[in-house]
């Protein structure tokens, strides 16, 4: 995932530790990913109504939105951390079909994220 310029600066700087965990436990430890599924994702995807909604769905929706805005394979690939953009392809070839209710739900979405804004993307 890119990383803002200015946390780039303090990693950079010394200010933070390049291994600190950018989101820590109420214990300032690493967050454990299936107990962050089960407080916070599987409560909200149920909220939502979406309740088979799980880290997956976050990646999918992360590169459809990031394809519906423009983005090429190489910067969807470093987002979602693949080994090669050709990967991606692959996985989402799907995604880059032309389809109007896609572009107009992505594009509301990439407004209220701000994706657009994100340096080195």
């Amino acid at each position: 995932m890119p990383l803002a310029p200015d946390l780039v600066d303090q990693l950079r700087a010394g200010r933070i530790a390049a291994d600190a965990p950018v989101f820590s436990s109420t214990t300032g430890g690493r967050l454990d990913r299936d107990n962050v599924l089960a407080r916070v994702i599987k409560p909200a995807a149920q909220e939502a109504g979406a309740p088979w909604a799980g880290w997956h769905t976050l990646r999918h929706t992360c590169a459809s939105v990031l394809f519906a805005a423009g983005r090429n394979a190489v910067q969807v690939q470093r987002w979602l951390g693949h080994h090669s953009p050709s990967f991606t392809l692959d996985t989402y070839v799907h995604l880059l079909e032309e389809d109007p209710r896609c572009s107009a739900r992505a594009s509301r979405c990439e407004r209220s994220a701000n994706i657009g804004r994100v340096p080195g993307v």
